[in-house]
């Protein structure tokens, strides 16, 4: 009986386990989380190059961050809960990434060829 019991629990637990967990409404679509991780990724970028006093850090950052939210339409609550579940949904959150990496390649190419002529 308990062989008999193993053989069906040990499937149904690995198919639960593999069973795709839908993203929550709450949580930014892959295409917004993209667009605004491209904005975070330039903005912390334009933040490291430039040369501030501290306290003029700690406020531009904040007004940045502040900005972005405002363009895409978002709260900050919402970009944290998002980037908290993709972080914990890895396979979601290496396409996201992949996304953002093409898209800030793509930028670069472009800038590049302005650049070049």
């Amino acid at each position: 009986m308990t062989k008999g019991l193993l053989y069906w629990l040990l499937p149904s637990l690995i198919l639960l386990g593999c069973a795709k967990e839908e993203r929550p409404a709450d949580v930014l679509g892959k295409a917004k989380m993209v667009d605004v991780m491209v904005d975070v990724h330039l903005a912390e970028g334009i933040e490291k190059t430039t040369i501030l006093t501290l306290d003029s850090t700690i406020i531009s950052g904040q007004a940045v961050y502040d900005f972005l939210y405002e363009k895409h339409g978002i709260t900050e609550e919402e970009y944290t809960r998002s980037f908290e579940w993709y972080s914990e949904h890895l396979k979601e959150f290496d396409e996201v990434y992949a996304r953002v990496i093409e898209k800030l390649n793509q930028m670069e190419a472009t800038r590049q060829q302005i650049r070049d002529r």
